[in-house]
């Protein structure tokens, strides 16, 4: 157990060595975390979303593409407040995949489409400029906007 906090230490993260604790379940430790099932997603093409959407990751050599699909999704009142809240959903996932399996270059999101000028809309649009937070974002970095077609386009 030393020997774990002293190498997380030395990695130059010693605040984290306080977080490593033994593990004594049972149930082998990936089965009760479902860690197997977390890495066999990263490699999948289409990703579940906890509403019944999903979004699809094709990368090419060129770019990777992003395609967000409401599917089941049941959320919200109304097809415009389903398309809003999967969209946002899609976009929490989105951020946490590109990091899990690190993407970077030309990345397009095809999001689902909302009328212009509703109100879903325009708290989207909103939202599409806010800046990135959270582990490896940088407050210098450019973030997306929304196009007209429906669409982000962006560099990472």
């Amino acid at each position: 157990m030393s020997w774990a906090r002293q190498h997380i230490a030395a990695l130059g993260r010693p605040d984290f060595s306080s977080k490593i604790k033994l593990y004594t379940g049972e149930i082998p430790l990936f089965s009760h975390y479902q860690i197997e099932s977390q890495i066999e997603s990263a490699f999948q093409r289409e990703v579940r979303l906890p509403s019944g959407g999903s979004i699809v990751i094709d990368s090419t050599e060129a770019l990777t593409a992003i395609d967000i699909n409401s599917a089941r999704a049941t959320r919200g009142g109304d097809i415009e407040e389903t398309a809003f809240n999967t969209n946002l959903e899609a976009a929490d996932e989105i951020a946490r995949q590109l990091r899990l399996r690190d993407l970077g270059g030309l990345i397009v999101i095809d999001f689902i489409d909302m009328t212009p000028g509703s109100p879903p809309a325009r708290r989207g649009e909103s939202s599409a400029r806010s800046r990135p937070s959270g582990p490896g974002a940088h407050s210098d970095q450019p973030y997306f906007a929304l196009r007209p077609a429906g669409d982000v386009p962006f560099s990472a």
